[in-house]
């Protein structure tokens, strides 16, 4: 005999849960280190939508009454009120701030949105943790999507289940959870993106929370105060824990999110009045957080964006915390004036929501379809603007048959193969600081008839033995292959990287305010967190010394903000400004343990090393350029434009290795 329904109350510690993990993911996304597993509120929220879609259902359910034009008007005057208010203000500002290639891609997510697919676009576009997902205002907006698609299966599925009986239908469910949870873990391990951004490697989540809800629907669980107490208890440090434990690199979602899941429903199932968890989850400002949730949500990634887009010298940090209190300031005003009056029915019928709502979303796809179309409205900007985006490189040395990017191993095979000259080839390997120095150094290939082969790919710098945990399997096969290569078809080498990142894995901080976007990494080795990476670094220069001649460009200093874009923003509005610099003494801080394991190799004729500092940086002025007579020295906050590269190459040129090819008779 089924027990009979349980009343549902408002529960004031669920609302202090939700800004709870609000606040660790606001911190996560405003750059805060200190809980580097913030993103992980994502899934409490997850949980908790769970739970209150489904018992909201089960509740109508029982009483027979349940209607899915209900439902749905309940999602809509909950959803589309404050997320398209915030997207009428972000648009105007975008159509002012964002440069014609970001507003492109702003339409796309913008027209995303409004089909409630953003999450498939940014799966197939940037992943979350990459560093450009900090420009992006609407990345956030994945979750809603994973939500909306959530509520078109789910009602339903459980409307046809309840059917059968609350067991068989829980029963159901859990079979649905259990294959949800089985491909997280599985397509994790093979593809992170889509792991983390699709429905069905997150529905696991939400089914947790409705089988909470259906629990609850028939029985008070939390009965027993002692037990319950400490049940509660358990959940909250499962939920802490995964703000301190998890990685911006871990394996996530899958059984990595377990730890914030569970946490989540035992914080559901079993907080009560008296217990530790419950009085912290129901003190006043988290729950005051947890009712304003949704717009503090909508609001704070787009303010984030636009803010970094400026690239605001801010070396006391204050740009994030007048953030965030602009932020809930904004956030208040949309709960008071636009969500509670929109869920008020005396204000709005049900008709005028679904006509508003159906207008407003064909309206942000036509708009950003509009975007995406007309490639962000390059007419907004001057030429002058224009010209200090384009990149500068060469797009006709991009198309080589002699340099590989990020190629396979028959791409590898085959470029050396086909250019390799034996006494008339100089090889330059490397992660993506190679391929920028590519097209200066094949202008002087080309003068001067020498066969230059390139063989580079993204992240991974040429030192035996360290990765980046991100590119940790495919790096290592590709500097064994490309070891094997050169040992077989000798000529000297010319390595470039980006040595400061591979011994630290930590992103660039210029002490000025120009952070570089992203997050620290582990450095690996054989799948373990390598120590003493300055040992592994000169054994590994010392590796290829063996194999032949070595000339290694050293650290060139990085920016720490975006150059080229820093100085479009500059010819924007006008401003006159000093050039654009870094400091010397930063850069020589920074960079002094990689600089003397070089300088002791090249001491003992190992190698020969270019030093690039001198090339933009004054002794006596303690500054390195960051632009030289109006033109940008990088691309971006950390790779050389042409006009720098060319500069490395004719350093890479004068050295003796090199000239022994140059000079040949």
């Amino acid at each position: 005999m089924t027990s009979a329904p349980l009343v549902f109350t408002y529960r004031r510690e669920l609302d202090g849960l939700r800004g709870f993990a609000l606040i660790a993911v606001i911190l996560y996304h405003a750059g805060y280190t200190f809980l580097p597993g913030g993103y992980s509120g994502v899934d409490v929220f997850f949980v908790l939508s769970g739970y209150l879609i489904c018992s909201m259902i089960v509740k109508d359910l029982d009483r027979e009454r349940f209607s899915f034009l209900e439902f749905f008007e309940r999602r809509a005057r909950r959803i589309f009120p404050a997320l398209f208010s915030v997207m009428l203000v972000t648009l105007a500002l975008s159509l002012v701030i964002l440069f014609p290639a970001d507003l492109r891609n702003f339409g796309s997510g913008l027209a995303s949105v409004g089909a409630f697919a953003s999450n498939i676009l940014f799966a197939r576009r940037e992943g979350y943790f990459d560093a450009s997902s900090e420009l992006n205002p609407l990345i956030h907006t994945w979750t809603l999507s994973v939500e909306e698609q959530f509520y078109l299966f789910f009602p339903p599925l459980l409307f046809v289940l309840w059917r059968w009986g609350i067991k068989p239908a829980a029963a159901a469910l859990s079979v649905v959870l259990l294959a949800s949870l089985a491909a997280a873990e599985m397509t994790v391990r093979s593809d992170s993106v889509t792991a983390f951004y699709y429905l069905h490697t997150r529905a696991w989540e939400f089914l947790v929370g409705a089988l909470a809800g259906i629990v609850m629907s028939r029985r008070d669980i939390a009965a027993d105060f002692i037990l319950s107490r400490a049940a509660a208890n358990f959940g909250f440090a499962l939920i802490l824990f995964s703000f301190f434990w998890l990685e911006p690199t871990s394996r996530f979602p899958g059984l990595s999110a377990l730890p914030a899941v569970t946490g989540a429903v035992l914080v559901i199932l079993f907080a009560q009045p008296g217990g530790l968890a419950y009085r912290m989850m129901a003190w006043g400002p988290l729950v005051a957080a947890g009712l304003m949730s949704y717009s503090i949500y909508l609001w704070h990634q787009p303010l984030f964006a636009f803010a970094r887009q400026f690239n605001f010298v801010d070396p006391y940090g204050l740009t994030m915390p007048l953030l965030i209190a602009l932020t809930v300031g904004l956030s208040y005003a949309s709960w008071r004036w636009i969500e509670n009056p929109v869920r008020d029915r005396r204000n709005f019928s049900r008709k005028t929501i679904f006509t508003a709502s159906a207008g407003a979303l064909v309206a942000s796809m036509a708009a950003g379809l509009g975007l995406y179309a007309t490639d962000g409205l390059p007419a907004r900007f001057s030429p002058e603007v224009l010209e200090a985006l384009e990149p500068l490189q060469n797009p006709t040395f991009a198309t080589s048959s002699c340099r590989v990017t990020n190629g396979s191993p028959d791409d590898l095979s085959a470029a050396v193969a086909n250019c390799y000259r034996p006494g008339e080839t100089i090889y330059l390997v490397g992660d993506s600081h190679a391929g920028a120095i590519d097209p200066a150094l094949r202008e002087y290939a080309e003068a001067q008839g020498f066969s230059l082969v390139t063989l580079e790919r993204h992240s991974c710098t040429p030192v035996f033995g360290l990765s980046l945990q991100r590119s940790a399997q495919t790096c290592s096969r590709f500097r064994e292959q490309v070891r094997d290569l050169i040992a077989a078809n000798p000529a000297p080498i010319v390595l470039a990287g980006r040595w400061r990142m591979i011994t630290t894995g930590e992103p660039f901080d210029n002490g000025e305010g120009g952070r570089e976007l992203g997050h620290a990494e582990p450095i690996m080795a054989d799948g373990r967190i390598v120590q003493d990476t300055y040992a592994v670094f000169e054994q590994s220069m010392r590796d290829w010394g063996r194999i032949a001649p070595v000339v290694v460009v050293d650290q060139i200093p990085e920016a720490g903000w975006l150059v080229r874009r820093a100085m479009a923003r500059r010819a924007q509005f006008g401003v006159e400004t000093e050039p654009l610099s870094t400091s010397y003494a930063e850069y020589q801080r920074q960079n002094a343990d990689v600089n003397t394991v070089l300088g002791r190799l090249a001491a003992s004729n190992t190698i020969e090393v270019v030093r690039s500092a001198p090339l933009v940086c004054s002794e006596s002025s303690g500054r390195c350029l960051n632009e030289l007579d109006g033109r940008p020295l990088y691309f971006d906050d950390d790779h050389p434009s042409l006009l720098y590269s060319r500069l490395i190459a004719a350093g890479v040129m004068v050295t003796a290795t090199v000239q022994k090819v140059t000079e040949r008779e």
